[in-house]
C-alpha cells in the first residue's frame, strides 16, 4: 500500500469525534475495530475494559493476534473459520466463544462482527460488539438441566402425570399415562382430555369438576374413570395443582394420578414388603440401632438415646432391648468412651457416613461400627462383634514374632535379596556363621558373595541366574530351574559343602523384585545319594525280576483258568453227559415196555427232563471251553461266540476278525475269549441295545487289538473299579492285561455308547524281554559278586525317613534328628510319591510321615510303603490333634501318631521306642552297607 492509499485507509477507519465517543462509551456492549491491514486494535470503547479486565491501552498494546490467542483452544479453529468466511464473503456473523479474562478464567463472549471494505471491495477492518454471556450460559445450562431433570422425573415417575391448559387440552402426558391408557403422547397432546380419556357417561361430571378447579381451585383431590384404548375402565385418584404466572393467574392444571383399582393388591404387597423388611431387620447378623443425639444448653453433644434395636444388636452387645430402648447410652453404660458420642455427633452434624473399629470397655468387646444420618438429630448404627478377629490378628502378630524368633535361632541359613539393587537386606545368624559376614557386610558385598565362594564347576550356572536377575530376564524356565538350586559352596572352614538353596521370587505391585531363600547343608544327603546310586543297579535287577515273575504268574493264571475250564468241560462231556444219555436210553427202553398210559406219560416227562439236561450240559460245556477255540483258533471262536450270543441272549454281533491261525498261545487265547464274552454280556445287561460290533486284527509291534463297540446308553469310565465286580469285570480285565504287558482303553459317556479296546502282545514279547533282562542281571551279579548286602554284627544307628511338604518344618526336624546319637537320617521327601520311592530304596527303620500333603497324602503313602515293607514302623505327624486323623493313620498301618506342636523329646523317644520294639519282636532291622 502506498502513502496515498495508506492515508485514505486511515481516514476510512479514523477515530470517532468526542461526542460520538461519549455515546459509544454508554453502550452496554464492548465495541471494537481491528485493522485487518496492520493487525492493531484501532478502536475500543470503555465497555471493553469491563468485559475483558484489561484497560483500553493494554488491549491496544496487546494487538489483534495476541487477543486471538486468548481464545480458548477448543474454540479457536471455529473462531478463525468464521473470520475467514467474513473476509471472503460479505455479511455479518454472531459467534460465541470462550476468551481468557484478565482474572485467569475463561469467559463466554457473544461476538457480533462484520468486515468493513473499501470502494473496491477490499477488507479494511473488522468491526464488532462483544457481550459477556458467561452468566447467561450458566443460566441456560441450569435451565436445561432443570428441564432435563423435570422431564426425567416426569417420564420416570410411576405416577400418572397429566398437564392441562385452562381449556382442558392435554399439554403433557407422561410415560405412565401411556402405559396405562394405551395411547402415545403424540396421539393425545392438544386434544381435550374428556374427549379422549373419559367414558361418555362421566364427561359432564368431569367437565364441571374441571371448571370448578380452574375457577375456585377445588377439588384438589378427585376420582374418576379413565377409558383405555381397549375399552377397559380404570379408576384413577387424582391430586390436582394449579400452576400460576407472575400475576397469580392460573396457567396450567398439573394432575398426579394413581390407579386405585389395584390399591388393595398394592396395600397387600406393601404389608408383605414391610414384613420382609421386618424379617430382615430381625434376622441379619449385624446389630442395628436407631439413636437420637442429645445436646446440652450450649449446643454441645453429650449423650445419645436408644430408639430401637434389632435382635442381633442384643446378641452382639449382650444388652436387652427392654432395658435400653428409651434410655441414653450414659444411663446404660456410664463409663462409655467419649469417642463413641463424638463420632456419632459428627455424623449427625456433617451428614457424612462413618465406619470405624473401636473397643468398648463397658462391654469388653471390639466392634466394627458404621453410622449414617437418618434425619435431624437422628442416626442409625450397624455393629459387628470383631473380638475374635482382633484376637486372631493379635495371635497372628504373636505368631509372626515366634516365626521371627525361629528364623533367628534356626540352623538353616535364611536370607532376603533385593534383586533391584543386588543387595542383601536380611540374613539370619545361621547364614552369618556360614559365610562369616555381618548383615552390614552382606548388604555391601551383594550377590558377589555367592560367586566368590562357589565351586568352580558350579559358577557358570549361578552366574547365568544372577545375570538374568540383573537384566530382568526372569522367564518361567529360569524361575523353575532356580526355585531350588543345588551347588557346592565354601563355608568359613574352607571346605566345600553341598547346599540346597530354596528360593522364592516375589514381585511387588511397584515392579520391584525380592528373593527369599533358605540354604540347607545337604552334604549328608548327597553322600547318601551316592550310596543310593551304587545300590540302584541292584534295585533295577530286582524290579526286572519282580516284573518277570508277575507277568509269568499272570500268564500262568490264564492257563490255569483255562485248564480248569477244560477239566470241567471234560467231566461234563465224558461223564455227566454219558450218564444222562445212558439214562435216557434206559428210559426209552422202559417206555416201550410199559402198557399203562399214565406210567408212559410219567416216563415221557422224565425223558423230556433228561433231554433238557443233556442240552444244558452241552451248552455249559461249550460255554466253559468251546472246542473251536483250540481246534480252529481265536477268530473262528469269536464267530461261534457271536452265533451263541444271538441264539441264547438275543444279541446280534457283527464280527470282523482277522484269522491269526494258531496264534496267540492257548492261555492268552483263552483269556481274550473269556474277556470278549464278558464284554458282550455287559452289552446285554447294561447297554439297552440288541446289536454290537466285534473287531480283531493284528497291529504294529506284533500285538492283537480286539474291540467291542455298542451304541447303547454308555456310562462314566471313571467309575471302573469303584463298584463291586463279579467274574471278568472291566477292572479285572484291565489288571490282567496290564500284567501281560497289554492295556485296556474304554471310551464312553452317558447316552453316547461304549467302545472297549483290548491290546496285548501276540506272543508275550514283553515277558520274554523281562526274562532276558532278569537273566542278564543275574549274570552280572554273579560276575561282580554283588547281591544281598550281608548284615553287619553289632548295633547300628536307627534309620529314619523324614516326609513333610513344609520345607522349614522338614529342615528343622532333620536338624533335630541329626543331632541325636544313634539316629541317622535315611532321606527326606516332600510328597507321598517321593516317600514311597525312597522307602523302597533305603528300607528305613522308621518313617516320620506328615499326614496332609498335596497329591498323595500321608495315609495313602503309608498304605503303599507297608504293603511292600511290612516291618517298617510309620509314625504319623500332623499339626492337627484330632482323633479322626489319628484313626485314619492307624487304619493305614501307622504304629503311632504325634502332633507337630508337641514336645520334640517325645518325638525322639517315640522313634527310639518303636525301633527297639522291632528288635525285641524278633525282626531286627538289617544293617546297611555303605
Amino acid at each position: 500500500m502506498g502513502i496515498g492509499e495508506r492515508g485514505e485507509h486511515d481516514r476510512q477507519i479514523e477515530q470517532p469525534d468526542p461526542l460520538v465517543q461519549q455515546a459509544l462509551d454508554q453502550l452496554e456492549e464492548a465495541l471494537y475495530i481491528s485493522d485487518l491491514q496492520s493487525g492493531k486494535l484501532s478502536y475500543l470503547n470503555s465497555q471493553a475494559e469491563l468485559i475483558t479486565g484489561f484497560d483500553v491501552q493494554e488491549l491496544q498494546d496487546m494487538g489483534v493476534q495476541a487477543a486471538r490467542d486468548r481464545v480458548h483452544p477448543d474454540d479457536r479453529e471455529r473462531y478463525m473459520a468464521g473470520l475467514r468466511r467474513l473476509i471472503e464473503y460479505e455479511g455479518r456473523e454472531v459467534i460465541e466463544y470462550r476468551w481468557l479474562h484478565r482474572d485467569g478464567t475463561y469467559h463466554w463472549f457473544r461476538d457480533s462482527r462484520r468486515v468493513l471494505r473499501d470502494d473496491q471491495g477490499q477488507p479494511l477492518a473488522l468491526v464488532g460488539t462483544l457481550r459477556d454471556i458467561t452468566e447467561q450460559r450458566k443460566t441456560r445450562a441450569t435451565l436445561r438441566e432443570a428441564e432435563a431433570f423435570n422431564t426425567a422425573i416426569l417420564e420416570s415417575s410411576g405416577a400418572l402425570i397429566l398437564v392441562l391448559d385452562l381449556q382442558g387440552r392435554i399439554v403433557r402426558f407422561n410415560r405412565a399415562c401411556e402405559e396405562i391408557i394405551g395411547y402415545s403422547a403424540e396421539e393425545v397432546i392438544g386434544r381435550l382430555f374428556w374427549d379422549v380419556l373419559i367414558p361418555p357417561d362421566q364427561v359432564e361430571q368431569v367437565r364441571d369438576a374441571f371448571e370448578s378447579l380452574c375457577e375456585q381451585g377445588t377439588p384438589s383431590r378427585y376420582e374418576n374413570d379413565w377409558l383405555t384404548r381397549d375399552g377397559e375402565r380404570r379408576r384413577i385418584a387424582w391430586s390436582n395443582t394449579i400452576v400460576r404466572d407472575e400475576q397469580d393467574n392460573p396457567r396450567y392444571i398439573v394432575s398426579s394420578g394413581m390407579d386405585v383399582s389395584e390399591q388393595r393388591a398394592a396395600e397387600q404387597e406393601l404389608r408383605e414388603s414391610e414384613k420382609r423388611y421386618r424379617t430382615l431387620f430381625e434376622t441379619i447378623n449385624e446389630g442395628f440401632a436407631l439413636h437420637e443425639i442429645l445436646y446440652d444448653e450450649q449446643g454441645a453433644p453429650y449423650d445419645y438415646r436408644f430408639l430401637t434395636v434389632n435382635p442381633a444388636f442384643e446378641r452382639q452387645t449382650g444388652l436387652r432391648a427392654e432395658d435400653i430402648v428409651g434410655h441414653t447410652v450414659r444411663e446404660v453404660m456410664p463409663d462409655i468412651e467419649p469417642l463413641w458420642i463424638e463420632r456419632y455427633a459428627r455424623v449427625v452434624e456433617t451428614g457424612e457416613p462413618i465406619q470405624f473399629e473401636a473397643y468398648s470397655r463397658s462391654l469388653g468387646r471390639y466392634y466394627s461400627a458404621s453410622a449414617s444420618r437418618t434425619g435431624p438429630r437422628h442416626f442409625a448404627a450397624i455393629f459387628l462383634d470383631i473380638t475374635e478377629r482382633v484376637h486372631a490378628e493379635q495371635a497372628l502378630r504373636e505368631s509372626e514374632e515366634r516365626f521371627r524368633e525361629v528364623f533367628t535361632h534356626t540352623r538353616d541359613a535364611i536370607y532376603r535379596l533385593d534383586v533391584t539393587h543386588d543387595k542383601y537386606d536380611y540374613a539370619n545368624p545361621a547364614l552369618e556363621n556360614l559365610i562369616g559376614l555381618t548383615p552390614q557386610q552382606m548388604a555391601t558385598e551383594g550377590a558377589r558373595v555367592y560367586i566368590e565362594r562357589l565351586h568352580p564347576q558350579d559358577r557358570e550356572r549361578l552366574a547365568e541366574y544372577l545375570d538374568a536377575l540383573r537384566n530382568h530376564k526372569l522367564d518361567e524356565d529360569i524361575i523353575d530351574r532356580a526355585n531350588r538350586i543345588e551347588y557346592r559352596w565354601r563355608v568359613t572352614s574352607g571346605e566345600y559343602h553341598w547346599f540346597s538353596d530354596q528360593r522364592t521370587l516375589i514381585t511387588k505391585p511397584d515392579g520391584t523384585q525380592t528373593i527369599v531363600g533358605s540354604m540347607l547343608d545337604i552334604t549328608p544327603v548327597k553322600q547318601s545319594e551316592q550310596r543310593l546310586r551304587e545300590l540302584n543297579e541292584t534295585l533295577e535287577q530286582r524290579v526286572a525280576e519282580r516284573t518277570m515273575q508277575l507277568r509269568t504268574l499272570a500268564a500262568e493264571l490264564s492257563r490255569a483258568e483255562e485248564r480248569e475250564r477244560q477239566r470241567l468241560a471234560r467231566i461234563l462231556h465224558d461223564h455227566l453227559q454219558q450218564l444222562l444219555v445212558a439214562a435216557r436210553l434206559n428210559i426209552t427202553t422202559l417206555q416201550r415196555r410199559l402198557t399203562d398210559e399214565s406210567a408212559q406219560r410219567a416216563v415221557a416227562r422224565v425223558d423230556d427232563v433228561l433231554d433238557e439236561a443233556i442240552r444244558t450240559s452241552r451248552s455249559l460245556t461249550a460255554e466253559l471251553s468251546p472246542p473251536v477255540l483250540f481246534d480252529a483258533g481265536l477268530a473262528p471262536a469269536l464267530n461261534w461266540l457271536a452265533r451263541w450270543m444271538q441264539e441264547n441272549q438275543g444279541l446280534k454281533v457283527e464280527v470282523e476278525a482277522e484269522d491269526l491261525g494258531d496264534q496267540p498261545p492257548e492261555g492268552l487265547r483263552a483269556m481274550l475269549f473269556q474277556a470278549t464274552r464278558e464284554l458282550l454280556f455287559n452289552v446285554v445287561k447294561h447297554a439297552g441295545v440288541n446289536h454290537a460290533k466285534l473287531t480283531m486284527h493284528r497291529v504294529p509291534d506284533d500285538k492283537i487289538e480286539l474291540t467291542v463297540r455298542d451304541e447303547g446308553v454308555g456310562f462314566d469310565p471313571s467309575r471302573i473299579g469303584q463298584e463291586k465286580e463279579t467274574g471278568f469285570g472291566l477292572f479285572s480285565i484291565r489288571e490282567r492285561l496290564g500284567l501281560l504287558g497289554g492295556e485296556l482303553r474304554v471310551i464312553s459317556a452317558p447316552g453316547q455308547g461304549t467302545q472297549v479296546t483290548m491290546r496285548v502282545p501276540m506272543r508275550g514279547a514283553e515277558v520274554e524281554a523281562a526274562e532276558e533282562v532278569a537273566e542278564q542281571a543275574a549274570r552280572r551279579m554273579a560276575e561282580t559278586g554283588r547281591g544281598e548286602v550281608a548284615p553287619e554284627a553289632g548295633e547300628r544307628p536307627v534309620q529314619v525317613l523324614l516326609v513333610d511338604d513344609h520345607t522349614i518344618m522338614r529342615q528343622g526336624l532333620a536338624r533335630m534328628l541329626q543331632d541325636e546319637p544313634g539316629i541317622e537320617l535315611a532321606g527326606q521327601a516332600d510328597n507321598g510319591q517321593e516317600a514311597v520311592a525312597l522307602a523302597l530304596m533305603t528300607h528305613p527303620d522308621v518313617v516320620l510321615m506328615d499326614v496332609s500333603m498335596p497329591g498323595m497324602d500321608g495315609v495313602e503313602a503309608t498304605r503303599r510303603i507297608l504293603a511292600e515293607l511290612p516291618d517298617v514302623k510309620v509314625i504319623g505327624l500332623s499339626m492337627h490333634e484330632g482323633a479322626e486323623i489319628a484313626a485314619r493313620m492307624r487304619q493305614a498301618g501307622a504304629v503311632d501318631y504325634l502332633s507337630k506342636g508337641g514336645d520334640p523329646a517325645d518325638l525322639v523317644s517315640t522313634v527310639r521306642r518303636w525301633a527297639q520294639k522291632e528288635q525285641e519282636q524278633g525282626s531286627p532291622v538289617p544293617a546297611r552297607s555303605d
